[in-house]
């Protein structure tokens, strides 16, 4: 008869994780201009999937801008490699789904972007509310990452009345906790994993303001330099 090892959620997720979380504070050398440059932009909402609206494709507005990003990103975790990578980048706004910046509602849905390798973004209000940053989290023992991406996706078209999402967004929150958080500060770049759970940790802005952030995702990557797990070996 033959065994089969059947691993948990935590388990999988870990097999899968190459990157670390980076912080880079004061990216842009004028995140004011960076931010005049979203705002001129048309945004639309990508098929109700991801909260608020994007723009085009940044590497169609500014390709220097785009090439530059990924290029940074990349740089910091390999030395001296060539890479090719297929990527997506986009500006992105977000409104708060209550009022009440403690409703259940602005809690963000915890997940990994399954498609991706590697995830990013770049915070640009110039004053936010320090917790619409990023959480990260692990699922508890002996539980499952379950949740109904239906509620998820009616939310973010405005199809479901916040309050109708709490006892949804309360039992993934239950089976969740968290590891790590990073606050939403301007001009602050993030890059993770993106087999890494996470979240926008709230999605309440000061003065009904929008959050605004620039985000991007590395779907392919073929590279020749050493993977950042693989610099040092682990010897404890």
């Amino acid at each position: 008869m033959k065994t089969i090892d059947i691993k948990s959620d935590n388990e999988m997720f870990e097999e899968l994780k190459r990157f670390p979380i980076n912080i880079v504070d004061n990216f842009f050398k004028d995140p004011d201009a960076i931010v005049d440059f979203a705002n001129k932009q048309r945004f639309e909402r990508p098929w109700g999937r991801y909260p608020g609206v994007r723009s085009e494709q940044i590497s169609k507005l500014d390709f220097k801008l785009y090439n530059y990003i990924i290029n940074f990103t990349l740089g910091c975790m390999f030395n001296k490699a060539e890479w090719n990578f297929n990527s997506s980048m986009q500006f992105q706004k977000i409104k708060p789904f209550h009022k009440d910046k403690d409703h259940w509602a602005n809690k963000g849905f915890i997940h990994l972007d399954g498609n991706s390798l590697l995830a990013g973004l770049v915070y640009l209000n110039k004053n936010p509310d320090p917790d619409s940053g990023t959480s990260f989290f692990r699922v508890k023992k002996e539980k499952k990452h379950s949740f109904s991406y239906d509620t998820k996706f009616s939310l973010c078209r405005g199809e479901l009345d916040p309050d109708d999402a709490v006892e949804g967004l309360k039992h993934l929150y239950s089976n969740h906790e968290q590891t790590a958080e990073v606050k939403n500060v301007y001009n602050r770049l993030i890059f993770y994993d993106a087999s890494n759970l996470h979240t926008q940790t709230n999605y309440w802005m000061p003065n009904d303001e929008e959050r605004l952030t620039l985000v991007f995702f590395v779907d392919k990557l073929t590279i020749n330099g050493i993977m950042p797990t693989e610099r040092f070996p682990r010897e404890f």
